[in-house]
């Protein structure tokens, strides 16, 4: 016989009894499925607090309903944080599935059911501060009238994993959030002024779509360390970003330019696909560092009708994984040379003048080597390092060739690793080049947990990047899959051999790595796209279980053998593991 799942029903009473009282009935129809809620022990606000608590501790499935009212705040002696009995139990819910939904702001509601009309609970100012938090940061649901609510809790439920396969006894349990999940469709950015036109915006983008979108009205100008925080995790849990931009906002974004250029870079480099969302803003009126491939330009007045809007949901819709997947993303950095930086390596007598004297005869020699064996070697660098095309001119960018086979990996783990979606999560080496510091300890985290590093041998000639890889933190960490890409095919010997002495053993720790340890996380002087394309295979999924489970950093524990000594005494303090942690 299946075995009951709990559900207890959570939020404040007066202001949302009809709402509870078909979500209840609702969920009642759904086979295998106990509810429990406040009307168990009376049908007001100021229920029992211990009580309340005990059951969310004994539920299996969290369900939280706001609307404008904070709720009931206990005793301080009993709830020295001073939140409301409802806040109190999403807190006591974090071990759950926990399902939140909020009430859409526009829908029409009584007056006399909120705070800020009532005066209480500082004037409303704590459930919209809570009702923020909710959109922005968690899996909120918007709502507006009883039936649409059941229904939505009503799928939702049902979409949570059931008991076990075996069809043993079910263990209550939350399935676990994997490292770097992408959970949500959409992740739209707006200035704070223009909150009413975003809500409404996400609501009609994702209308038909599996995942939620995710609201920031805190993180286009994110310029210290708990904004840059934010608008990271914020973009490694969505599918796509869009930016909202009004003749409202676009005057304040405009003097802070700089800033809001690099979140959209940030938001496009993590999440493969970036659109504005102008609003009676014409595209001509957005300087030249906010330019994206895709632009929206929208009639607010008639938004149900709009066609644009409409192109925006099919671009949204394209970008998102197989249903019922499961994504997660694998950051990977790309180092190599734009065809700028190419001109100025070539060109620039500055620039060559940082070579030593054995670097530039090693130049020399390794391009007269290339052209005898007729490689158009300089024609396979762009715009960027993302369209870098590592084995051909004319062949696919490295980009497109790791996007294929992270979709490779995708499909086979459809079957054998649960489900799961593999996105590739891009970090750009201009960062590091440019060595911002907003940025840096966001390389830094990666290269800790685990990341992709493509390098082009050639590129690490020019001064400025290779000084920046060596200064990065992917150089020398064996915590980093690391492959180098020779411009040819194995068999030139001259050209092997000058690449030998002029760039891979200047990699030091990966070339031991390779030549040494066998790595297979580690992969040099590779030529051939087919070899390129096999190493990737390999490493992506071992990359995504290094984020999932965390492995020692060698040098850390080096250092701890080395402190030890044959004493063996244990110090007290920290040493790096990949996910941090003591030992």
């Amino acid at each position: 016989m299946a075995e009951f799942r709990t559900v207890y029903l959570s939020s404040s009473f007066k202001d949302l009894q009809q709402h509870r009282e078909a979500v209840y009935k609702a969920l009642n129809q759904l086979a295998n499925i106990k509810v429990i809620a406040m009307e168990d022990y009376v049908a007001r606000d100021d229920r029992p607090l211990s009580a309340c608590l005990k059951d969310v501790a004994a539920c299996d499935i969290y369900i939280g309903l706001f609307a404008w009212r904070y709720g009931f705040v206990p005793p301080e002696a009993e709830n020295p944080k001073r939140l409301s009995i409802t806040e109190l139990e999403m807190e006591a819910a974090t071990d759950k599935h926990r399902l939140v939904f909020v009430l859409r702001e526009d829908a029409a509601w009584s007056p006399t059911m909120m705070d800020s009309v009532s005066g209480d609970n500082e004037r409303g100012a704590r459930i919209a501060a809570l009702r923020k938090r909710l959109l922005e940061q968690h899996l909120a649901t918007e709502f507006s009238d009883p039936a649409g609510l059941a229904i939505a809790v009503c799928n939702a439920v049902s979409n949570l994993p059931d008991a076990d396969a075996q069809g043993g006894p079910r263990h209550r349990r939350t399935p676990q959030k994997l490292q770097r999940e992408v959970t949500h469709a959409l992740y739209l950015a707006h200035h704070p002024a223009d909150v009413g036109q975003a809500t409404a915006l996400a609501r009609e983008l994702a209308a038909g779509l599996e995942r939620p979108t995710k609201l920031s009205s805190e993180t286009l100008f994110a310029d210290d360390d708990r904004g840059v925080t934010m608008r990271e995790e914020n973009a490694i849990a969505c599918h796509a970003a869009a930016a909202l931009i009004t003749p409202q906002s676009l005057p304040q974004m405009l003097a802070d330019a700089d800033t809001l250029a690099e979140t959209l870079q940030v938001m496009r480099a993590r999440t493969g696909s970036l659109a504005l969302l102008l609003s009676n803003v014409r595209r001509e009126e957005l300087p030249e560092s906010w330019r994206t491939d895709e632009c929206f330009v929208l009639a607010p007045s008639e938004l149900a009708g709009d066609q644009p809007l409409q192109a925006a949901r099919r671009w949204l819709a394209e970008r998102q994984p197989p249903a019922a997947s499961r994504s997660v993303g694998v950051p990977v950095c790309i180092v190599a040379m734009t065809r700028a930086e190419l001109d100025q390596l070539e060109n620039d007598a500055a620039m060559l003048a940082q070579l030593t004297g054995a670097e530039q005869q090693q130049y020399e020699a390794l391009k007269q080597a290339l052209a005898v064996e007729g490689i158009d070697w300089k024609a396979r660098y762009h715009d960027s390092r993302h369209r870098w095309r590592p084995f051909h001119e004319n062949g696919s960018s490295v980009r497109v060739i790791a996007e294929e086979i992270a979709d490779a990996v995708g499909r086979r783990g459809q079957i054998q690793q649960r489900q799961r979606h593999v996105r590739l999560q891009w970090y750009p080496f201009d960062a590091l080049v440019e060595d911002n510091p907003r940025l840096r300890p966001t390389y830094r985290t990666i290269a800790r947990a685990g990341c992709v590093v493509l390098v082009d041998e050639i590129s690490l000639f020019h001064p400025t990047l290779r000084q920046a890889f060596q200064n990065s933190p992917f150089f020398n960490n064996d915590l980093v899959a690391i492959v180098t890409v020779s411009p040819f095919d194995p068999g030139r010997e001259e050209v092997e051999a000058l690449l030998e002495d002029a760039t891979r053993r200047r990699l030091a720790g990966a070339f031991d790595r390779y030549a040494v340890e066998f790595d297979p996380q580690c992969e040099l002087a590779v030529g051939n796209e087919r070899r390129f394309k096999r190493w990737l295979h390999c490493s992506l999924p071992a990359t995504l279980s290094r984020l999932q489970e965390p492995q020692p950093d060698r040098s850390a524990l080096g250092a701890l053998a080395a402190e030890l000594g044959e004493g063996g005494l244990q110090p007290k303090r920290d040493y790096g593991w990949g996910g941090g942690g003591r030992i």
